[in-house]
């Protein structure tokens, strides 16, 4: 997969991106299964547009713990947008 960059981002921030967004996840990301490189839709400075594909595999069920990992995703989705902006 190769990223090539957002179009509103300046090019520093495009190559603070590149890593993750071309699928070099750090094990967190791996274990959880969040995954901003097929997430991320749109970035622009101090906005990004993430589309989740719930499947269901996240719904609270009998012996599961919800809470976790959507915090997870919302602190990939609030740093995405953060580092846009720096």
């Amino acid at each position: 997969m190769s990223f090539d960059g957002f179009p509103a981002l300046p090019a520093h921030v495009n190559a603070r991106l590149a890593t993750f967004m071309d699928g070099n996840l750090p094990p967190a990301h791996r274990n959880m299964g969040i995954r901003p490189d097929l997430w991320c839709k749109e970035a622009e400075v101090g906005r990004v547009l993430f589309r989740w594909p719930n499947d269901g595999s996240r719904d609270i069920g009998g012996g599961r713990v919800f809470g976790g990992w959507i915090a997870g995703l919302s602190d990939n989705v609030v740093s995405m947008c953060m580092v846009t902006a720096l």
